[in-house]
């Protein structure tokens, strides 16, 4: 059964408790973000889903998300939620990517070029495939 566990303007995450599946339902983010606000919503994201759930698995749905990460946010996003995540037990995270290749290619600098290597990271076209990935 899943629950949602946090919501904001920017995402809704849900939780499954059965199989630690934590999804992040990210809604329109758009190049007019600010940028201090996302961290903010990146910092209680952590502080109210996956530090009190600690979920093995993330899906981040990001088809909607049409925003750039700066790169020192990325660099934030790595040591301050990333880190946190590792070691709060995370082991794959899978991502549903946007078309858009400057959006893409910021999601997956994040992810590549930070200190998260301990886990397992992909990123897919479709829900159907990030999910069978996960789950196998």
């Amino acid at each position: 059964m899943e629950e949602t566990v946090f919501n904001s303007s920017f995402r809704r995450i849900t939780f499954e408790i059965a199989t630690g599946l934590m999804v992040n339902h990210w809604h329109e983010v758009s190049e007019e973000a600010n940028d201090a606000a996302l961290r903010e919503d990146f910092a209680l994201s952590l502080e109210k889903g996956i530090a009190p759930f600690k979920p093995s698995l993330i899906l981040h749905d990001l088809r909607q998300f049409r925003y750039t990460i700066p790169p020192e946010t990325q660099v934030w996003i790595d040591e301050n939620i990333n880190a946190a995540a590792v070691r709060l037990g995370v082991k794959k995270v899978a991502f549903i990517v946007p078309h858009d290749i400057f959006t893409r290619v910021s999601v997956e600098q994040v992810m590549e070029e930070g200190g998260i290597g301990l886990v397992q990271v992909a990123y897919f076209d479709t829900m159907e495939d990030a999910l069978n990935w996960l789950r196998n």
